[in-house]
């Protein structure tokens, strides 16, 4: 190939660069976002537990607060898992936060044994969301369930 056919070839590829940047800077534009900035940039939502210990008393009601870091406009489903660590029994649950929640509740009433068989302990465990959503922290947390027949027991 001649000097003067590849010189012309380097001016098209030229050309073609230079309207894919414009093509790119107008996109990025007509999007909100500031030209340079491709991939667009993304704000992790996440979810999270509003408190890494609970305690409550048998017979009462536990309330556990799932905090979003941003509110969204579609529903999102948290799974969680809580786990008796002195049996080992595990219980599987999900909640669902409805669009434009930023916290929501959910709540279990524990229930009220007749037996003296002391405090129990649980553990709460996010194990997935739904997306665009992920696991924040604190993830987990430690439940202890106090015994409210202390009369019965003995030293």
């Amino acid at each position: 190939m001649s000097k003067q056919g590849s010189s012309m070839w380097h001016k098209v590829g030229v050309a073609l660069l230079c309207t894919a940047g414009a093509i790119l800077v107008l996109w990025t534009h007509l999007r909100g976002q500031e030209p340079g900035t491709y991939p667009p940039p993304t704000s992790q939502v996440t979810v999270s537990l509003g408190s890494g210990e609970y305690v409550v008393s048998e017979g009462q009601t536990l309330d556990v607060a799932l905090l979003l870091s941003q509110p969204l406009s579609i529903s999102v489903t948290v799974n969680y898992e809580v786990t008796h660590i002195e049996t080992g029994e595990v219980f599987v649950g999900s909640v669902e936060i409805p669009p434009g929640t930023q916290v929501q509740t959910f709540s279990y009433t524990v229930p009220d044994g007749a037996l003296c068989d002391g405090n129990q302990h649980f553990s709460l465990t996010l194990t997935a969301a739904s997306s665009p959503v992920t696991l924040g922290l604190p993830r987990s947390a430690s439940v202890t369930v106090l015994d409210n027949d202390v009369s019965c027991c003995k030293d």
